[in-house]
């Protein structure tokens, strides 16, 4: 169903931009110093060495699961309203 195929939709939108927010955090929880002016990738290699790749995905399972059933509810009444 429509319904179906737009959570797993948002579920893998959320698998491939999560990775990217939590970069995003960690630079703003670093502040405006000298962090934001060092390159992305370097921040994300220091991540990567210092807490490894879970640090990444720390929070993904509950950003799927509210993606999950986000994206259910909203294609299935787009489907719903659409067809009438």
């Amino acid at each position: 169903s429509v319904g179906v195929l737009g959570g797993l939709a948002g579920v893998s939108a959320s698998m491939v931009t999560h990775p990217l927010d939590s970069l995003k955090v960690r630079m703003y929880l670093y502040g405006e110093g000298q962090a934001n002016k060092r390159p992305r990738f370097i921040i994300a290699q220091e991540i990567l060495k210092a807490e490894g790749y879970r640090a990444f995905l720390s929070g993904m399972t509950a950003t799927c699961m509210r993606q999950s059933i986000f994206s259910s509810v909203r294609f299935a009444t787009h489907d719903h309203i659409e067809s009438q």
